[in-house]
């Protein structure tokens, strides 16, 4: 039925008497059940379809192969670890600076036992042993265990925050350690348990990051009516429906699908009965029964159209005949044992074949690609900002 309120196609036919029958899976509305004979044989699930969503590749790739609980962990694990081992180191130097006699008592016990034992000198306070050679005058022997002596002396300087924050990162950046202050089996048990942490979260971030450079993960498709109707809204979304007034009427029956019928009376969104839009763009919807998209975008792995398991509407469709026909009892009587005996759904099931192989195949050939220097964008970044810092 058209604006003016007249019927067209084969129901304005049937309406003027030119038919008895009009043939095919017509919509039962409250329009057409009042002016015709309608029979039911099978039911319209109208739903809608989209491209398939495309990659995503993203300037914060390097976030992604770890979810933000576990990047939160890691930063929390390395200050913790940071300040439990700065604890450590501070606390031994202390200890071992208040263990040391002075200096110069130390000194006094070198020189009062330097002729004990020719070429050896124990140490009481650390049990540690100096050496030289017997070859050496007695003066050199007091220069020499004088120098070996400095280097056992307990060092003033206490270890700096900063210093051993830094040495962390160069743990976790798998760097050499030039870290001397971590002497206490305390110290050491904190250092290796953040050694080997660092060895397994590096190992698999470079693995997982290799696998979202190569693949990016792909756009959140459209998949339900809700979403379908708050893109339409908010975003420059189309949607593409039949010209059908009943067709239309089931759109606007679902009550999320109110405003996007304005929509596409004002902006002529429609497809007419040649067939779909060939070039449906990223921000395209079709509205269609599944039986149509099936025969058109049915297979998935061969095409790049996403059809929705939404449903918008379910209503019953069959023959119209004319309120005069003499057979309607018999023609019903037929038509039910034709689907009874599954007759129908083999025909179905050979158009969708026939379909099938008819269609060309729509290969989306993006999925695997080399990396591009878009793909490095963030590290160019993170080197930029360093440089900046830096100068």
């Amino acid at each position: 039925m058209n604006s003016d309120g007249e019927w067209t196609g084969m129901l304005g036919m049937l309406h003027r008497g030119e038919i008895d029958l009009a043939f095919g899976s017509l919509i039962i509305d409250e329009d057409r059940f009042n002016y015709f004979q309608m029979i039911p044989f099978t039911l319209h699930r109208f739903t809608f379809a989209t491209n398939q969503p495309k990659f995503q590749a993203s300037e914060s790739s390097f976030e992604k192969p770890f979810q933000t609980d576990v990047w939160l962990s890691c930063v929390l694990a390395y200050i913790l670890t940071t300040i439990v081992l700065w604890i450590f180191a501070n606390i031994h130097r202390s200890y071992m600076k208040k263990r040391a006699p002075p200096r110069d008592h130390l000194l006094m016990n070198v020189q009062k036992n330097i002729i004990c034992e020719p070429g050896k000198y124990r140490f009481p306070q650390r049990n540690r042993v100096l050496q030289w050679s017997d070859n050496f005058s007695r003066k050199g022997r007091k220069n020499t265990t004088l120098k070996e002596f400095k280097a056992l002396e307990p060092s003033n300087r206490s270890l700096s925050f900063a210093k051993l924050a830094l040495e962390m990162i160069r743990i976790a950046f798998r760097q050499n350690l030039t870290l001397q202050n971590a002497r206490t089996s305390s110290a050491k048990a904190v250092l290796g348990s953040w050694m080997i942490a660092c060895l397994f979260l590096t190992y698999s971030y470079s693995v997982v990051l290799l696998s979202f450079m190569t693949l990016p993960p792909m756009r959140k498709p459209i998949k339900t009516v809700e979403q379908l109707a708050n893109a339409v809204n908010n975003h420059n979304f189309k949607v593409f429906s039949h010209s059908s007034k009943a067709v239309l009427d089931i759109i606007q029956s679902n009550p999320l699908l109110n405003g996007i019928v304005e929509k596409i009376n004002e902006r002529k969104w429609f497809f007419n009965k040649d067939g779909y839009p060939k070039n449906l763009g990223n921000d395209s919807a079709i509205i269609d029964t599944t039986k149509n998209l099936r025969i058109r975008y049915d297979v998935k792995t061969f095409t790049n159209k996403f059809i929705s398991d939404d449903m918008i509407s379910v209503v019953q469709a069959g023959l119209a005949v004319s309120k005069t026909f003499c057979c309607k009892k018999e023609l019903r009587w037929h038509i039910n044992r034709i689907i009874e005996t599954g007759e129908y759904k083999k025909c179905w099931s050979r158009a969708l074949l026939k379909a099938f192989n008819d269609r060309p195949l729509e290969v989306d050939q993006s999925s695997i690609r080399p990396l591009s220097l878009y793909d490095f964008k963030s590290m160019f970044y993170f080197l930029i900002g360093g440089l900046a810092f830096a100068g």
